[in-house]
């Protein structure tokens, strides 16, 4: 999934702010991808935000002031105007010194850069209005930048001084692009299996042999076979799951599960909670389990969803203010309950064969204007996979 990797700020404001280091993986390598998961890799994340360096700025600066953050662990988990209040009120005077300008250069920048689309946009639009239909796609991109390039993340009405109004309208637009980035990389997963159907039909009526019709959706249903074929899932943050990892990652004693130790072997960068990314990490070994990008049936964007799906119920279980957050005492509370006992089998959302990503109309309207587009990359897949089997079947004649 995608995650800041421009900056590691202060996490305590993270609290607030969600600002998420980077957990890093050996590279794999894996087969090509489809422009549905080069699409997923280029989705704006925060490091691509336009507003990017100015929060990188305003949580470096924050993370100098000590007091401040004495104060942020005394009120963290509050958003509230005054408890934000009374941790500003520490800041030392050449810190908010610092922040003001900074938000002065940001103001600037973003005055400079409107300015300039809408003479770029007059330019074009020859005196239409924004909502004339007549605006050609330039001028629409236009737009959508200018929409984009907004001021939501700070008071611009006030561009000389940094208040707790700026530290919670940045809080509010963090906490929203985190939302829009989770939305966009589900909708890139549905249309991905929309492409995959797709596939499937036209393949289908190429086939006018019945006999070549049963064969190929026999083999799509081997492939499917073949990916729903692995050892058993635990349900994501069970007792049973953690006790696997501390087991088989931590390399300690089964019998002598602690949950106040696991809690810190897993809190990477030590500030005391589990954000997303460290519970997703969590979930690497039970994912894992259903997905080896080495395989063609097992793809990276099944892989990445499948990631989110079992962070969602984990989080749901441990996460019990809802704030994206998972403290120690969160944890040692589901810990010592009921629900961290169960421990159903999990299945992944790809081998819920009655589950349907998309509906009926969804798939009419994708199919309108999809060109086809990877339709040659499926196509490449069964016959890599066909090869595959073949070489197989050779290497088991000659031994």
């Amino acid at each position: 999934l995608l995650i800041i990797a421009c900056f590691r700020p202060m996490k305590k404001l993270i609290a607030f702010l969600f600002l998420i280091v980077p957990v890093i993986c050996p590279p794999v390598k894996v087969r090509k991808q489809t422009k549905g998961e080069e699409k997923l890799e280029s989705i704006p994340m925060f490091k691509d935000l336009h507003y990017a360096d100015y929060l990188k700025e305003v949580s470096q600066e924050l993370e100098t002031d000590k007091n401040f953050q004495k104060q942020l662990e005394k009120v963290q988990g509050a958003h509230d105007n005054e408890s934000l209040s009374q941790a500003m009120e520490l800041l030392r005077h050449d810190v908010r010194m610092r922040l003001g300008e900074f938000k002065l250069k940001e103001v600037q920048r973003l005055n400079l850069l409107q300015s300039e689309l809408e003479r770029k946009l007059q330019a074009l639009s020859g005196g239409r209005t924004p909502n004339d239909p007549h605006l050609n796609t330039q001028q629409m991109e236009i737009l959508k930048d200018l929409a984009r390039y907004n001021k939501n993340h700070l008071d611009h009405t006030n561009p000389n001084e940094f208040t707790v109004h700026d530290l919670q309208l940045l809080i509010k637009k963090v906490n929203e692009d985190i939302v829009k980035t989770d939305e966009a990389e589900q909708e890139i997963y549905k249309e991905n299996k929309m492409k995959e159907e797709h596939h499937k039909r036209a393949k289908l009526a190429t086939l006018k042999d019945e006999a070549a019709k049963k064969a190929y959706l026999d083999s799509l249903e081997k492939k499917q076979k073949k990916h729903d074929d692995h050892a058993r899932i635990h349900s994501p943050g069970s007792k049973q799951q953690l006790k696997e990892i501390w087991k088989n990652v931590d390399h300690l004693d089964p019998e002598n599960f602690d949950p106040k130790t696991f809690f810190k072997l897993h809190d990477v960068n030590g500030d005391g909670h589990l954000d997303i990314t460290e519970v997703e990490a969590l979930m690497q070994t039970e994912i894992g389990k259903a997905y080896d990008l080495h395989n063609s049936e097992d793809s990276a964007l099944g892989k990445d969803h499948e990631t989110w799906n079992m962070r969602e119920v984990a989080m749901k279980k441990m996460d019990k203010n809802n704030d994206n957050m998972v403290t120690l005492e969160e944890f040692q509370a589901y810990i010592k309950s009921t629900e961290a006992d169960v421990d159903e089998e999990y299945k992944p959302e790809e081998e819920q064969h009655d589950k349907k990503t998309f509906t009926d109309d969804e798939y009419k309207d994708f199919d309108k204007d999809y060109n086809g587009e990877d339709d040659d990359f499926f196509e490449e897949e069964e016959g890599s996979e066909k090869t595959g089997e073949a070489d197989k079947s050779k290497s088991a004649k000659v031994l």
